[in-house]
């Protein structure tokens, strides 16, 4: 570990950029390969119509490498932009599950009730998806995921998300890979809540 005046942190520091909103509002600052830098380049990607490179920018990536462009392109213009502020639900347990979601931006907590119990199941990041297993097993949400932050997401409907899966087999195999790792983890993490 290098001291704090050395070298490569000034160079850090020289990286990375201050980006401001409106006339004379807030500065931020946004460092090289920084969540907020990462979520900068999404959008981005998205404004030039680069679907594929902001799609790989996202957990979506080994279930979309199989897509056509024209297939790519459909999928994220059927996807919608949500946003949630710090608190909200993006879904609730036992709601239809109606949607998958990709999370652009932000934190979300997963939890989950059981009996007087309320476990945590995981927290979310950029990058993630939620949502998918009710989804594919038309059956009600299994957890709830609130808004640890504000947060962007992106959903994908129903129709989107099957015609993902069906022109696909590479994203076909995906999705079951995440969904069988998700229910191990899950379950893993509910036994372990509930000694």
């Amino acid at each position: 570990e290098r001291p704090a005046g050395s070298a490569a942190t000034a160079s850090q520091s020289a990286a990375a950029t201050t980006t401001s909103f409106g006339s004379g509002g807030p500065t931020i600052e946004i460092k090289p390969n920084s969540p907020a830098d990462t979520v900068r380049a999404f959008y981005r990607h998205l404004r030039e119509k680069k679907f594929r490179e902001a799609i790989f920018l996202t957990n979506l990536r080994p279930a979309v490498e199989g897509l056509t462009d024209s297939e790519l392109q459909q999928l994220m213009e059927d996807a919608q932009p949500v946003s949630l502020r710090a608190g909200e639900f993006l879904m609730k347990q036992g709601d239809d599950g109606d949607a998958a979601f990709v999370v652009v931006s932000g934190e979300f907590e997963v939890n989950k009730q059981s009996g007087q119990s309320l476990i945590k199941i995981d927290v979310r990041n950029p990058g993630d998806v939620l949502g998918e297993m009710a989804l594919l097993s038309r059956s009600p949400r299994s957890a709830s995921v609130v808004a640890i932050t504000d947060c962007e997401v992106l959903r994908i409907s129903p129709e989107a998300f099957e015609n993902l899966l069906s022109t696909s087999s590479t994203a076909a195999l995906a999705v079951l890979h995440w969904v069988m790792n998700r229910l191990s983890q899950n379950d893993s993490l509910l036994h372990q809540q509930e000694r």
